[in-house]
């Protein structure tokens, strides 16, 4: 994260754009992290919608952005509770959201959430590490490949974390 953030900021990050199939990049992230969430006895369930079209982005950057989406709902998330990860279509393009039953966010500190070292204090996060820069770190990334990072939460209820990435016209591919 920091060192996308470094780029970033210094206008140095090159992005690989290519025809990418967000439900496939979804699915490899997930296996990924399984381990992490059967540790906790956590329900991890992945719903994928069929026919995506696909999105013009960086395969790789878009994979570290799910990762921090995920990571986060795993980490927020008590020990037995239910994370659930879908990708889905609309208008707007292909979605990727990522809703937990986890600790949820102070509205006072929800407005904190997209910048740089911004880390709520809650009952779990005393258990877990983190710089705060995950979230910062996806923003730049989904608005650097014309998408849109977007939350709801809760306190003692969870929260939603999603991106939606432009589908690909079909004039482009």
């Amino acid at each position: 994260d920091l060192l996308n953030i470094s780029r970033i900021e210094q206008g140095r990050l090159q992005l690989n754009f290519q025809q990418v199939d967000l439900g496939t990049l979804t699915s490899e992230v997930f296996k990924g992290l399984e381990i992490k969430s059967s540790e906790r006895q956590q329900v991890f369930v992945l719903t994928i919608d069929p026919n995506l079209p696909q999105v013009t982005a960086d395969p790789d950057k878009t994979k570290e952005i799910i990762s921090n989406l995920i990571d986060n709902a795993l980490k927020y998330t008590y020990e037995k509770g239910k994370i659930q990860v879908r990708v889905t279509s609309t208008n707007d393009g292909v979605w990727v959201l990522v809703k937990d039953g986890g600790v949820g966010v102070p509205k006072s500190k929800q407005k904190d959430l997209f910048q740089k070292f911004s880390r709520v204090e809650n009952p779990l996060s005393k258990m877990t590490t983190g710089t705060g820069l995950g979230l910062y770190a996806a923003k730049q990334l989904v608005e650097r490949q014309n998408g849109k990072i977007w939350f709801e939460s809760e306190e003692g209820k969870g929260s939603t974390f999603g991106f939606v990435l432009p589908a690909t016209k079909v004039n482009e591919k």
